[in-house]
């Protein structure tokens, strides 16, 4: 049987239009699935030519689903199952809206996917009994059918195979060019951390998985022979100090020659040999994940940080000569409309090179009785992006929380900023400014146009700038902006 696995962009500008690169979950499942011995191909839009039609071709199409391309992944689906072809799904829209995802696929894949996928696949293609595979969900009688995630499944071990995905290396080639062709990279999957705003805890189970350092230089050596630039999407490269020391270590033995990039916590700034190593071997930036400058907020995070400490953290992390990138979740806690305006301010005086900034995302299974589920809405899973709120904040207007979103955007990449690096003559930082201010230019329509629909939601329920729960309680909610 012809497997086809297949990610589709969202609809709306993200964050991820700045990586010209395919996920990473695809890169392993196509590797895991061909080192199993099937058939496959990736097919990844804006990289792929065809890609539609070279999925017609398979007998079963595996898609990895977030939010903001479901609805796109949903409508082709559903023509391939009137094909007749078995569809698959996976990703975290998968976990948090199984019900939804399941009525466009035969199976949902939950979690770690590599040995449940395979063990999947082969079922199928041999026509044996699939209920007992850990990890899937299906509908059976009108009803779904969910078998529990097992945390200690075999993940994929190998090199990633780049060339499984139509037309990537010649993508990578071409992107050279532009003077940046990433390449996804990851070294270890999950985080110690348990932070309330992050799926890693839900999809990984809070545990924290490495690779063999042996098999990580293997792989990265075959990366470095496409491209320097590399990628690593860990959730917490540092999640294991010890770890991680070994890690570089290798790097530097094997004389490992890169430009990288990293997610990191603000505690790895205490450990300033290593980061004395890694520059060594190429890692030129850190995201470091800020979120916000309120130590309430943090603490109703779970963040283990305070502010304080983090903006020590960014000075020690620029001192060594990196590049920063910090992320911010605005919306949450106490927020009013005067702290809203502030986290423009504070990334420009963290002196960041890069910021981004997040609406807080609340799902239902989240929902208590201090977050009851009638504070949440949501207009249309394209909007899942991370850059739409969908829900009633306490001491701020969803409209006005939404406007500040992108007027922070613009205001960090702003031409004030651009121009300071043409006159510094620092053409690298030229480019990239740029790529960032024209990617939110392309999104605030988007968000100007949402911006006018959550005025009218929020008209009636509001006393100032103040939630009026009881109002919220009686208001009739149009169901396009209602969780399914």
């Amino acid at each position: 049987m012809k497997i086809a696995c297949v990610q589709f962009q969202p609809r709306l500008p993200t964050f991820w239009d700045i990586i010209p690169a395919p996920r990473y979950g695809i890169l392993t499942i196509t590797s895991a699935l061909r080192q199993a011995g099937f058939d496959v191909i990736g097919l990844v839009e804006n990289i792929s030519t065809n890609i539609r039609t070279e999925a017609e071709k398979a007998d079963i199409v595996g898609f990895s689903l977030l939010s903001a391309n479901s609805e796109k992944t949903y409508e082709f689906a559903d023509k391939l199952r009137s094909q007749g072809k078995i569809v698959i799904f996976g990703g975290s829209h998968v976990y948090y809206f199984l019900e939804d995802a399941l009525s466009h696929c035969d199976y949902a894949v939950l979690g770690d996917a590599e040995e449940t996928l395979i063990d999947l696949v082969k079922g199928l293609s041999s026509s044996q009994p699939v209920d007992n595979i850990p990890g899937i969900a299906w509908i059976e009688n009108n009803q779904i059918r969910q078998n529990p995630c097992e945390r200690n499944l075999k993940r994929f071990k190998g090199i990633i195979d780049l060339n499984l995905i139509k037309d990537y290396p010649a993508f990578i080639s071409r992107r050279k060019w532009f003077g940046w062709s990433p390449i996804v990279f990851q070294a270890t999957r999950g985080c110690p951390f348990n932070c309330k705003f992050c799926v890693a805890k839900d999809l990984f189970g809070n545990q924290y998985y490495t690779r063999d350092v042996e098999e990580i230089i293997e792989d990265l050596k075959d990366k470095l022979k496409y491209s320097k630039d590399i990628y690593f999407v860990d959730n917490n490269l540092a999640g294991n100090i010890n770890y991680t020391r070994r890690l570089i270590e290798a790097f530097i033995k094997e004389k490992i020659s890169m430009n990288a990039t990293a997610y990191v916590r603000h505690e790895f700034s205490r450990q300033t040999d290593l980061l004395l190593m890694m520059r060594q071997v190429g890692f030129t930036r850190l995201l470091v994940g800020i979120e916000s400058f309120l130590d309430g907020t943090l603490n109703e995070f779970d963040k283990h940080q305070d502010f304080k400490a983090v903006q020590e953290s960014i000075k020690i992390f620029q001192r060594y000569g990196f590049r920063t990138s910090g992320t911010f979740i605005m919306g949450a806690g106490e927020e009013t409309p005067t702290t809203a305006t502030k986290y423009l301010d504070v990334a420009q005086k963290l002196n960041l090179d890069y910021a981004f900034f997040f609406i807080y995302g609340i799902y239902p299974h989240m929902c208590n009785e201090s977050f009851p589920k009638e504070r949440t809405f949501l207009n249309d899973f394209d909007y899942g992006t991370g850059h739409f709120i969908f829900f009633f904040p306490k001491h701020i207007r969803p409209s006005h929380l939404q406007h500040e979103l992108i007027s922070a955007h613009l205001g960090f990449y702003s031409p004030n900023r651009i121009l300071n690096r043409i006159v510094r003559g620092k053409w690298k930082d030229v480019a990239e400014l740029i790529l960032h201010r024209r990617l939110f230019m392309r999104l605030r329509p988007y968000v100007e146009e949402y911006e006018k629909s959550l005025m009218g939601l929020e008209e009636g329920v509001y006393k100032g700038d103040t939630l009026d729960i009881e109002s919220l309680q009686k208001k009739e909610i149009p169901r396009h902006f209602c969780f399914r």
